[in-house]
C-alpha cells in the first residue's frame, strides 16, 4: 500500500507533463500522419486518399530541390559546426579556469541567448551588399565583394557560416567533457613521451567520443529542420538555392492550405532524420568508447 500511495503521489507531480505530452506532442504525432494519408486543407474534411502524396511528393522538383540544399546544410554544416565548437573547447580547457577562460566562455556562448531571428536579421543588414558594413570594409580594401544573399554561389554557404555564431551549447558541452578526462592518463602519456597532438588524437578524442557523438546527432536532428536563418534572409531564394524541407512544408501548410500534402513531406523529412540518426549511431558503434569500452 506504501508503494502504492507513493506511486500515485508520483503520477499526481508529473501529471500536468504527462497530459502535455500527449496532448501536444503524441496525438499531433499519429494525427499528421492520418492527415499525411489524406486530402485535407482547413475548409473541408479529411477525404482518405492513401499514399498519394508520397507519391505526388516524389515527383516534385521543388521537393528535390530543397531535399538537396538541406542535404548541402547538413553534409557542409554540421561537421563544420562540430569542427568550431570542439576547437573553441580545446582553447578554452587550455586556459584551464582563469578569468580569461570564463570571459571568452560567456562571449562564445552569448550569441545562444540572442534569437535566431533577431541574429538573421543583424546578419542580413550586415552583408546587405549597398550598406551592409562588411561590404563596405571590403570595398574600402580594394575588394569587389558579391551581394552574399543574392547570390545563388554564396547564399549556402554564409547561412552556413551564420550558424556559426551558435556552436555554443556544444562548445559548452565539449568543454565539460574535456574536464572530465582523467589528469592521471594525461600525465601517463607525458611521461611516455607522447607529443600533445598523439595525446590529443589517442587519448583525448576517444575520452569523449560518446560527447561527440550526442553533439553530432543532435545537430544533424537541427540542421535537418532548418527554418529561420533562410526564412527570414532569402524567403528561400536566390533561385531556390536556400530552400530547404521544412519550407517546403510551410508553404504547402500555411501559403497553400494544403495540409495532407505537408504533412507527407513532414513525415517524410522525419524518416530521413531517423535513417541519418540510425546511419550515425551504425557506423559510430566501434568508434565510441563508455567506461574504456568500445
Amino acid at each position: 500500500m506504501r508503494k502504492r500511495r507513493e506511486l500515485l503521489t508520483a503520477l499526481i507531480f508529473v501529471s500536468p507533463w504527462i497530459v502535455g505530452l500527449l496532448l501536444f506532442q503524441v496525438y499531433p504525432f499519429f494525427k499528421s500522419f492520418y492527415y499525411s494519408l489524406t486530402d485535407f486543407n482547413p475548409i473541408k474534411r479529411p477525404e482518405l486518399i492513401g499514399f498519394k502524396n508520397y507519391s505526388w511528393i516524389l515527383q516534385d522538383k521543388l521537393f528535390w530541390k530543397s531535399l538537396w540544399n538541406t542535404i548541402f546544410f547538413v553534409l557542409i554544416g554540421v561537421p563544420l559546426d562540430q569542427t568550431v565548437a570542439l576547437s573553441l573547447a580545446v582553447g578554452l580547457h587550455g586556459l584551464r579556469k582563469s578569468r580569461l577562460m570564463r570571459s571568452l566562455r560567456g562571449i562564445y556562448f552569448f550569441p545562444i541567448l540572442v534569437p535566431e531571428v533577431v541574429m538573421s536579421l543583424v546578419w542580413m543588414l550586415m552583408l546587405n551588399s549597398e550598406f551592409g558594413i562588411v561590404n563596405q570594409f571590403l570595398e574600402k580594401l580594394g575588394f569587389n565583394p558579391p551581394a552574399w544573399f543574392l547570390s545563388t554561389l554564396w547564399a549556402k554557404p554564409m547561412i552556413v557560416f551564420l550558424r556559426l555564431f551558435f556552436v555554443g551549447t556544444a562548445m559548452v558541452i565539449y568543454l565539460s567533457a574535456l574536464n572530465e578526462v582523467p589528469k592521471e592518463i594525461i600525465e601517463a602519456s607525458v611521461i611516455d613521451g607522447a607529443s600533445p597532438t598523439r595525446r590529443f588524437w589517442k587519448i583525448t578524442i576517444p575520452m569523449i567520443s560518446p560527447v561527440i557523438l550526442f553533439n553530432l546527432i543532435m545537430d544533424t536532428i537541427g540542421t535537418f529542420q532548418i527554418f529561420t536563418e533562410p526564412y527570414v534572409i532569402t524567403k528561400g531564394g536566390p533561385a531556390r538555392s536556400t530552400y530547404t524541407l521544412t519550407m517546403f512544408v510551410y508553404t504547402n501548410a500555411f501559403e497553400h492550405l494544403d495540409m495532407g500534402y505537408a504533412s507527407a513531406a513532414a513525415w517524410l523529412t522525419f524518416s530521413m532524420i531517423f535513417i541519418s540518426t540510425l546511419a550515425i549511431l551504425y557506423a559510430a558503434s566501434k568508434k565510441v568508447y563508455y567506461g574504456g569500452e568500445r
